[in-house]
């Protein structure tokens, strides 16, 4: 999303249960092969961000969206 966007707009990631201090190997690895280094990314908890702060949601499994909408 940033490489397409740029500046207009701020791209955050996060999760909603088992996440860790950094980035997964093999997360790390697949982006890689893209051209994106997430080497040094930590992953965070979606309680990090309050409601106000997000404009769009994306999932990538549309099981989580009734607990994303509720840790919201």
């Amino acid at each position: 999303m940033r490489r397409l966007a740029g500046d207009h707009f701020e791209v955050a990631s996060a999760g909603i249960d088992g996440y860790w201090d950094a980035a997964q190997p093999a997360t790390i690895a697949i982006m890689k092969e893209a051209g994106i280094d997430i080497s040094g990314h930590a992953c965070r908890h979606i309680r990090e961000f309050t409601g106000d702060d997000i404009e769009a949601l994306f999932t990538l499994d549309s099981s989580v969206v009734v607990p994303v909408s509720r840790t919201l």
